[in-house]
This record gives structure tokens, C-alpha cells and sequence, in this order.
């Protein structure tokens, strides 16, 4: 951005501001929402018009600018007169979102912590929550990932949305190394052939480890149990089988491997590597 633009952004930015503060000055407090507005609406075509231009870190303060502003909308008029068809939430979730083209990690998580705070509505504060998880997975910002995923696991209103975020929280564990939190998690949500194969590698791998808690200790045996004749098709049973007896050899690794997502097939070397 050269120094012209620069002072064209800056111009309208401030332009917004001063205006808005203006409209404060005197005013009965029930005036003050519809100026609120209209600043949402500035910051929302200036941001709107710094992305296209290529801006993102602009555009991303803009969006900012209006979320904490519509936010404020609600404070002061109470959720239900904010402007129809325009969340708040969304303000911030789209501010996020633009950061994180920038690499601007702790503002895109300030702005879904922002987002997720913003909002009384369970299902929606779940789906911001996944988003900001997402996000932080895919950054391999792992610590990060476990504190959204955990707020949607708390905020499942069904068990659609529990087996989902507890997917993606045992996932972030198990990449942090985290395996007995990854375990206990699974052991909560519904059972599938998938969940089964990861809880009985993380099973294999906390064994090997020695791990002494009790309450994993149940969780173990009923992992044991479970797995006993529960894969398909036979040849993956066969596989199981042998791991669980240490007896695996080359055919069934190769055989095990095929059915293997990306955090099983990491317990799986986790486990021959510590023969």
C-alpha cells in the first residue's frame, strides 16, 4: 500500500468515527441505535472495498470495527431490536476469518472468542466454536484446537453435534499427545467402528505406557472388550487380534493400514515403534 492509499483508508476510517461520535453528543439513548447503524453499514463497505483492493488486514480492522459496534447495538437496545437479518456473531466470524489470511493468529482468535461470546443462541456459538477449532487444527496450533473443540463439546445440544466436536477434540489430543484425554472423550460419545479402532489404539498405546488411573483403567477393559469381535470385514479383525496379542506381522500391518485415518496411523507407528 503506497502513502496515498493510506491516507484514503485513513480519511474514510476516521471519517466513520467522527461522524459517529458526532451523532452521540446530546442524543437520547434510543436515538443512538439507527447511528450505530449506519457506522455499521461504513465500516462494512470500506471493508468490503479494502478486500477487493487487496487489503486484508484493513478489511479485517473493519469488519472488526463493525462487529464491536453491532455488539454494542445489543448492549444497549437489547438483542431483540438489533437490526433484522444482521448477527453480530457474524460480524466477528467474518473479521476472523480475514485475519487469518493475514496470519494474524491471536486476533482471529480474539475475534471467534468474540463471536462466541457475542451470542446467546447454543446451536450457533457450537458452529462458531467447530469453525474456530478448524482453524486452529489447521494451523497445528493444537492447544488452541482443544479450547474451541471443548466449548463445542460442551455446547452439543444433540448427539450428532457431540460425536462431531468429541471427534475433532480427541483429534487435537492425540496431535498434542494428549492420550488419555483423547480416550476419555471418545468413551463418552456413540460408538462407531471408527471411534472403536482409535479407542483400541490409544487403549494399546496407554498399556504399553503403564498408565495407573483408575477410572482409565475401566475405560481400558471395556475398550478390550468391545474390540473383540466388533471389526469388519474379518481380515481387519484378524489384524486387530494380533496387535492386541503383539504377534502383528508385515501382511496384517499392511491389512490394518488400508482402513487407517491419520491419527490412528500415527498410534499405529507410535506402537511398533516402542517394541
Amino acid at each position: 500500500m503506497d502513502v496515498l492509499e493510506k491516507d484514503e483508508f485513513l480519511k474514510a476510517y476516521r471519517s466513520i468515527s467522527a461522524q459517529l461520535k458526532k451523532k452521540f453528543v446530546g442524543f437520547r439513548q434510543e436515538v443512538r441505535r439507527p447511528n450505530v447503524i449506519d457506522a455499521v453499514d461504513g465500516f462494512e463497505s470500506l471493508s468490503r472495498q479494502q478486500l477487493d483492493l487487496g487489503f486484508t488486514e484493513l478489511s479485517a480492522a473493519c469488519r472488526l470495527a463493525a462487529a464491536q459496534l453491532e455488539q454494542s447495538i445489543g448492549l444497549i437496545a437489547g438483542s431483540s431490536s438489533a437490526r433484522p437479518g444482521v448477527e453480530y456473531n457474524n460480524l466477528f466470524v467474518e473479521s476472523a476469518r480475514t485475519f487469518s489470511l493475514s496470519n494474524e493468529q491471536a486476533t482471529t482468535y480474539e475475534c471467534y472468542e468474540g463471536a462466541i461470546g457475542s451470542t446467546n443462541d447454543a446451536s450457533l456459538a457450537w458452529f462458531t466454536s467447530m469453525e474456530a477449532g478448524q482453524t486452529a487444527l489447521q494451523l497445528n496450533d493444537y492447544q488452541n484446537a482443544i479450547s474451541f473443540f471443548t466449548k463445542a463439546f460442551k455446547l452439543s445440544e444433540n448427539e450428532t453435534e457431540k460425536s462431531l466436536s468429541g471427534h475433532f477434540l480427541a483429534s487435537s489430543f492425540i496431535r498434542q499427545g494428549y492420550f488419555p484425554e483423547a480416550l476419555k472423550t471418545l468413551s463418552i460419545i456413540k460408538s462407531n467402528q471408527k471411534n472403536l479402532m482409535t479407542q483400541t489404539l490409544l487403549a494399546l498405546n496407554l498399556k504399553r505406557c503403564g498408565n495407573g488411573e483408575s477410572q482409565l483403567s475401566r475405560i481400558l477393559i471395556d475398550v478390550f472388550e468391545n474390540s473383540s469381535n466388533s471389526f469388519q470385514p474379518q481380515s481387519l479383525q484378524y489384524a486387530v487380534d494380533a496387535l492386541k496379542l503383539g504377534e502383528l506381522d508385515e501382511t496384517s500391518i499392511e491389512t490394518m493400514w488400508s482402513y487407517l485415518n491419520l491419527d490412528q496411523q500415527q498410534l499405529l507407528l507410535y506402537l511398533l515403534n516402542s517394541k
